[in-house]
């Protein structure tokens, strides 16, 4: 008779395998080396003379190219050594990245930016395949662990580059050369091989039969509007704490506490969708989401940090039931359904916070961020209709 808490360790422990363990450390690599541009910004507007306009396209560019890519390089990562791609894609935005901080023009450093990005669209999907891989029967909480790795490694990089500005100013970037090719090389023997063999194709002809498009397109429908969701906020949190009055200080603060919340929840997200369901888990996260959207938009003061927890843990819930949503809807192309779900959400996403920046220019912030309630609302519609359109053989995702 096994005793609860040793069963529980024992359950989780078969998750963290290898495989799984590089998918998380290779995607905290990858955004550590990734996610700094913000910290040198102000650095770029003084030693180049960028326009707010320049910034605002390097952005663009940087979510093109880390986006649209992702599809093609899920197919090719169907179909060839996965260890290739986690490999080349760490040494690449370590190498490129490392560099941005020499160039010494606009056309120069947009090059860079573009091409750094490219690393984040090789690994993605390939990551998220893995780690979807890594264990059939939790797929929700190895997912959940791939997501945190990501999340660690965003929110340490503009902290690691701001250090590094404060010794060697531009030039240190350069700390990222050394990290992405020496992680990139450790990890290749952990990364799982992918490709196609003859039992994996005859598993992937068997597992063929049970896909469903319609699945997989209402996985992108949900992520889609959740990425609408999650960048709006995040990207005009500082400002609405501007305008109420609040310092600079709690505005970052907030921003580090919905940080540190997204982790949370992606975590509880994975645990929560592996013994409830996914769909189900989708389901009651967005229709809670609104609620708390709209306390947060009209509460006092001393409540707003707490509800920011809040909200970022119900943020967090759906970025690892997306992807498995997904990867289970296309078992035969993983990778290609991980670059399709996260590829197209992450360039909606940048259209939402663009579009909720043009409602708060003509009606206010507040009632811009309110109209986060609708992506919401549509998301869990969505998540409705993959019970009835989407939801795969139970018989194919139960060990």
């Amino acid at each position: 008779m096994d005793i609860p808490h040793v069963s529980l360790i024992r359950r989780y422990r078969l998750v963290v395998s290898p495989a799984l363990g590089a998918a998380a450390i290779g995607h905290f690599i990858l955004e550590l080396c990734n996610n700094y541009l913000p910290a040198i910004y102000p650095v770029l507007v003084t030693s180049l003379g960028l326009t707010y306009t320049q910034i605002g396209t390097l952005s663009l560019l940087a979510s093109i190219s880390g986006t649209l890519p992702q599809p093609l390089m899920g197919y090719l990562a169907d179909r060839q050594d996965n260890r290739f791609w986690g490999t080349f894609s760490l040494i690449w935005v370590g190498v490129v990245m490392g560099l941005v901080g020499l160039t010494n023009g606009y056309v120069m450093l947009a090059i860079m930016v573009t091409l750094g990005s490219l690393a984040s669209a090789t690994f993605h999907p390939v990551g998220a395949a893995a780690a979807s891989a890594a264990s059939q029967s939790h797929r929700g909480i190895a997912m959940s662990l791939f997501s945190v790795g990501g999340n660690l490694g965003a929110a340490l990089s503009p902290l690691l580059i701001a250090a590094m500005l404060s010794t060697a100013g531009l030039r240190g970037t350069l700390v990222l050369v050394p990290i992405g090719v020496s992680m990139g090389l450790l990890l290749f023997r952990w990364f799982p091989r992918g490709g196609v063999d003859a039992a994996e194709a005859a598993r992937r002809r068997a597992v063929a039969r049970h896909s469903r498009i319609s699945g997989l397109i209402l996985a992108m429908v949900i992520a889609m509007m959740h990425s609408y969701l999650h960048r709006s906020f995040t990207t005009y949190l500082p400002l609405l704490y501007q305008s109420r009055g609040e310092s600079l200080v709690a505005g970052s603060a907030s921003l580090s506490v919905m940080l540190f919340s997204l982790g949370l929840g992606s975590i509880t997200g994975g645990m929560l969708a592996d013994h409830i369901g996914r769909w189900q888990t989708e389901l009651i996260t967005f229709l809670a989401m609104p609620l708390v959207l709209i306390a947060f938009l009209h509460a006092p003061g001393w409540m707003l940090l707490p509800l920011v927890a809040l909200f970022g843990v119900l943020t967090g819930m759906p970025f690892p039931i997306n992807l498995v949503m997904g990867n289970e809807s296309w078992p035969h192309m993983p990778a290609v359904a991980s670059g399709l779900v996260l590829g197209t959400s992450w360039l909606i996403g940048g259209l939402g916070a663009w579009f909720t920046g043009y409602l708060a220019d003509h009606f206010g912030l507040v009632p811009a961020l309110s109209s986060l309630v609708i992506p919401a609302l549509l998301a869990a519609a969505a998540a409705v209709a993959y019970r009835w359109f989407g939801a795969p053989n139970p018989r194919r995702s139960r060990p």
